[in-house]
């Protein structure tokens, strides 16, 4: 079987701009202080090592696994929020991919998409 997976904001929708205003949401309820959106200044821009950094900055980082839980639960309730109550926009052509690659002569692929959250079971 193959496996052909893509990230899902900016490459299959137009999503960067409220992720990114969820997670700094996220960080600062749970924290209680802000993540800058500087992204180059985080040795490693995941989700995760984003977080990690600013836990040492704060001299949080004991904390680590309980509040990266915290926020991916919270974050993920603000990405459902969002999306219930605004339309979300491809990027163009990608459903038009996607869909070439699912008819194309490759049986036996799995489509896993590449997102924080698990999906259900």
């Amino acid at each position: 079987m193959h496996h052909i997976m893509f990230d899902i904001d900016g490459t299959l929708v137009e999503s960067c701009a409220f992720d990114e205003h969820c997670y700094i949401s996220a960080v600062k309820e749970i924290t209680g202080h802000t993540l800058s959106s500087d992204w180059h200044t985080y040795p490693h821009v995941t989700d995760s090592g984003v977080l990690q950094h600013f836990l040492v900055q704060l001299g949080l980082q004991n904390r680590f696994e309980d509040i990266h839980e915290q926020v991916k639960i919270l974050f993920t309730d603000m990405i459902s929020a969002h999306i219930q109550q605004t339309r979300i926009r491809e990027i163009p052509g990608a459903a038009s991919f996607i869909r070439y690659l699912k008819n194309s002569h490759r049986s036996g692929c799995h489509w896993p998409p590449a997102a924080g959250k698990k999906p259900p079971d």
